[in-house]
This record gives structure tokens, sequence and C-alpha cells, in this order.
């Protein structure tokens, strides 16, 4: 007979695998897989507010760079209430 694994084990194992703590973080900028993780929020949900315009705080806009966005990881640092290092 076969253990019972939870059907997103594996998915949830790759998605850690990929991003460091946030307190970790050295890049300046995430793309939007990356800032959907630190932010608990699925990526539509971030493209989503770039197409609207509308943003939980200012400082969280992204820079758009060859149509590709780019999250501030200062701004999610402070938002999520992690200490800069």
């Amino acid at each position: 007979m076969e253990t019972q694994t939870h059907p997103n084990a594996a998915t949830l194992a790759h998605w850690e695998k990929n991003f460091p703590p946030l307190s970790q973080e050295q890049r300046t900028h995430v793309d939007t897989n990356a800032a959907a993780h630190y932010l608990n929020r699925r990526p539509q949900t971030l493209r989503g507010w770039h197409c609207h315009g509308v943003f939980p705080t200012e400082a969280l806009r992204p820079l758009v760079i060859n149509g590709r966005l780019a999250f501030s990881v200062a701004a999610i640092k402070a938002i999520m209430g992690v200490a800069q290092s």
C-alpha cells in the first residue's frame, strides 16, 4: 500500500527551492512570480494590479523592462515587515 502525499507536495517543494527567504533576497528587483510568492498572492493578481493601475501601495508599482514586470524588493520587504539588510 502506498502512502498518500499531498497532491501539491512536489509543487510546494519546487516553489520553495526557487525563492530564498525574503530576508536573504539580494536582488534589488524580482520578477512577478517571486513577488507573488513573497506577497502570498497569485502572479495573476499582481498582473491585474498593474493592468488596472491599482496597487496596495504606490511603492509596489513595478518597473516595466522589455514588457516584463520588475518589483522592488525594498518595497516588498517594507510591506511584509522584513528588516532591510
